[in-house]
């Protein structure tokens, strides 16, 4: 796919345990929501100050919301629709403006699920050359920073920034993303799936494609995340899960901190180069995190065991890797199908046709995966 592709992905009705779609199970009914919505002066006043309620968003409904900003989520509140449900779509949320966050929440216990949230830009492009003040560009679809906060079952897209940020400084979040369809949020400089900013969160069975970092995380020692049955690729912009060391961010004692810890087990990264043909590693912990951190049964399209070098399968970012870092023994390297079923994220128990020859491609075997597990 062309760095300047603009296309979302046709996956919303995906029948997979990745990703969501018409096999997830915990879809909310709109016959015991509080309020059911099809328009913006209903969306807006529904959320208005309200706590402890269901809002559904009918699943034909296309709201634009162009225009609005830091949208709040109040305690407790659902903003739920019906992705999967019959076949459905789910109801489709948008903005064609660049709002520094259309959906803003320091509230506890906020779930967002079954919806369709649109940014303005699904194309790649750097701000510094569109934008005199390149922050002008910076959008983000969700900042939830209570106390917990979920976001399943949803598909989020176009977002210059992230479509999903936990957390903010000195307000960690325990944040739990799952079974979503994350992709095309890649605006240079950021362009993340999910931003970890403060706190530890869970984020599994996920999609993620098109994005520069499907995970990031800030830097902390308050922050972390743990990445388990996810599916990556096959289009990336660059490295998937990403811990910044925290001195790249803010000024800190310690020069080579890298989060809390990362646990980043189960997934399948379905790539070995970017959109440019470059070498592209899939996991990248830029300094040393404060605890031990762990790399392991996972599927790896890269040929070999990195040494930490770039490009390689995993990389830390010091001189000398890997340090409270461990690649464990139980990865699988390269485009055949791991005997075991538990290495990478959930697949196909019929994997003969996924057998690779030896003359085929990486990205056409695993490109097939996908597909697979899209369409189980």
């Amino acid at each position: 796919m062309s760095k300047n592709a603009s296309t979302p992905l046709s996956v919303t009705t995906a029948a997979s345990v990745v990703g969501g779609g018409e096999t997830y199970n915990q879809c909310t009914d709109p016959g015991r929501a509080d309020r059911v919505v099809d328009s913006r002066a209903d969306l807006l006043a529904a959320l208005d100050g309200a706590s402890d309620i269901v809002v559904y968003v009918a699943d034909d409904a296309e709201i634009d919301l162009t225009g609005e900003s830091s949208i709040s989520l109040g305690k407790g509140v659902t903003l739920a629709s019906g992705r999967g449900r019959d076949g459905s779509e789910g109801g489709l949320v948008y903005t064609d403006g660049l709002p520094r966050w259309l959906f803003r929440s320091r509230a506890a216990s906020v779930r967002v699920t079954g919806l369709r949230l649109r940014g303005p830009r699904t194309d790649y492009f750097d701000p510094r050359e569109e934008f005199s003040d390149a922050t002008a560009a910076y959008s983000c679809g969700l900042h939830l920073f209570g106390d917990t906060a979920e976001v399943d079952n949803c598909e989020l897209f176009g977002w210059p920034h992230a479509a999903i940020a936990f957390g903010a400084r000195d307000q960690p979040t325990e944040g739990f993303a799952h079974h979503n369809e994350i992709h095309h949020n890649r605006m240079e400089t950021l362009g993340y799936g999910i931003e970890i900013y403060d706190g530890w969160s869970r984020i599994e069975h996920t999609h993620f494609d098109a994005n520069r970092h499907a995970v990031t995380g800030f830097g902390y020692d308050t922050n972390g995340f743990r990445a388990h049955y996810n599916l990556i690729g096959p289009s990336p912009v660059s490295h998937a899960f990403d811990m910044h060391r925290l001195s790249e961010n803010v000024s800190c004692e310690d020069d080579l901190l890298a989060g809390q810890k990362v646990s980043i087990q189960y997934n399948t990264f379905a790539y070995t180069h970017d959109s440019l043909g470059r070498s592209q590693e899939a996991v990248d912990i830029r300094g040393i995190p404060a605890q031990q951190s762990t790399v392991d049964r996972n599927w790896f399209a890269h040929e070999r065991e990195p040494s930490g070098d770039r490009g390689e399968a995993v990389r830390q970012g010091i001189d000398e890797p890997f340090c409270r870092l461990r690649v464990g023994s139980n990865n699988h390297y390269g485009p055949t199908v791991p005997d075991d079923p538990e290495v990478g994220c959930p697949r196909d128990s019929d994997q003969s046709r996924h057998t690779q020859e030896s003359d085929s491609s990486v990205l056409d075997t695993l490109m097939r995966l996908t597909d697979v597990i899209r369409s189980r």
